[in-house]
Order: structure tokens, then C-alpha cells, then sequence
């Protein structure tokens, strides 16, 4: 069962990184630390895509796509 509190934490984090990291790419190297650790935890993160383009980058990059994407259309 997942930690649907980690959606709303992420959101709440994603706040404070950006008011205070103005790096893009800093954000991004933070997150890719971060979502690992979340879902070492069961919590669910794919929901906070969109909280912030350093995120969605950062979740890209470590799973490859999109969390919004259908991936049962055919081609």
C-alpha cells in the first residue's frame, strides 16, 4: 500500500526549493535524490508531477516518461 502523504510533501517541499534554490538544475539534482528516497518508502510521487518543472525533469530523467501519458494506446 503507498504513502499517499508523500504526493502532498512533495508538494510542500517543491514550494520551499523553489523560493529558495534558484538553480533549475540544482532543483533537479535535489529531486533526483529525493523521489528515490520517497519511494525507498512506499510514498507515492508521480502525483506531484507538475509541482515543478525541476521535478518533472528529474522524474523524466529517472524513469523516462511522463506519469500522464497513456501507455496502453497503440502506436
Amino acid at each position: 500500500m503507498g504513502w499517499s502523504r508523500g504526493t502532498s510533501l512533495l508538494d510542500e517541499i517543491a514550494g520551499i526549493l523553489r523560493a529558495n534554490v534558484a538553480d533549475f538544475a540544482d532543483r533537479v539534482e535535489i529531486y533526483r535524490n529525493l523521489i528515490p528516497l520517497f519511494e525507498d518508502l512506499d510514498a507515492e510521487v508521480s502525483d506531484a508531477y507538475g509541482c515543478d518543472e525541476a521535478f518533472d525533469k528529474a522524474y523524466d530523467e529517472l524513469y523516462d516518461k511522463d506519469p500522464d501519458e497513456d501507455y496502453y494506446e497503440e502506436e
